[in-house]
């Protein structure tokens, strides 16, 4: 199937879709599966770019900041100390409080540190996960020596972002082409139904497989159109309407092209 060539000629062309209806066979959900491929890849490159964008101009920078207050934290036999007075507290450039260290014996009650994300005390990290969740990780058990401080935090840190593509893009791909696949059978399904209706008034005999196939192939000028404003982040009043107007005006253009002589 040449897909360049069936994305441009849906635009105009009654002969691609007297053929859709005579020569093609299944439903039209691969063509479908193929065209979401295609026109995923301006939006996955708009993606990245904001991301990288984020990373860069957001991630970064908040990340040194916290990094660069980091005291050296020192775990031996179980009990954790630092290198600065306690409670230590690191904040973010809002001066919002991200983490408290507080080592000393006489914490009896976490509670007045219950808004504060990280704590780090004598022998437990807590970690809030929500408001209503705060996870717990027990130092207690550790024999062995352990430090980590600035330096340390900023490799990890460093090694961190290195990474990140490598997981949120290939992610971001599968769930993107998923979930839009999907969501473009559903439509396409009732598409079909619609246009059962418009051959009914247009007097065609065509059945709901042939209909499925018209309709993944007739959505095709409205996806392009959907795909350029997204990427180019032009939104107005009345945007989807006007899609789905695009959309069953080709649908009817595409059962219509079926009551007149084939041309090919």
């Amino acid at each position: 199937m040449k897909i360049f060539q069936t994305v441009f000629n849906s635009f105009y062309s009654k002969p691609l879709y007297q053929d859709v209806v005579k020569k093609w066979k299944g439903i039209g959900f691969s063509y479908l599966f193929l065209l979401i491929l295609l026109l995923s890849v301006p939006v996955f490159i708009k993606f990245c770019i904001v991301f990288e964008g984020f990373i860069n101009l957001e991630a970064k920078p908040y990340v040194k900041q916290l990094v660069s207050q980091m005291p050296a934290v020192t775990i031996k036999k179980g009990e954790v100390s630092i290198d600065q007075p306690v409670p230590y507290i690191i904040k973010d450039s809002d001066g919002q409080t991200m983490m408290v260290i507080d080592t000393s014996d006489d914490l009896k009650n976490v509670e007045k540190y219950k808004d504060v994300p990280i704590l780090l005390t004598k022998d437990t990290l807590l970690v809030a996960k929500s408001e209503y969740e705060t996870r717990s990780f027990d130092l207690s058990d550790i024999d062995e020596e352990l430090s980590f401080d600035k330096k340390i935090a900023a490799e990890w840190a460093a090694i961190g972002f290195k990474w990140v593509p490598f997981v949120v893009y290939p992610l971001t791909v599968i769930f993107m082409i998923l979930f839009t696949f999907l969501l473009r059978i559903i439509q396409v399904l009732i598409h079909g139904l619609i246009g059962m209706l418009f051959a009914s008034v247009l007097k065609i005999k065509l059945d709901y497989g042939v209909l499925l196939r018209l309709a993944s192939v007739a959505i095709t000028p409205a996806l392009v159109i959907g795909m350029l404003l997204d990427s180019l982040s032009i939104n107005f009043v009345f945007q989807r309407f006007l899609l789905f107007i695009v959309a069953m005006g080709y649908l009817y253009y595409s059962i219509s092209a079926n009551a007149e002589p084939s041309q090919s």
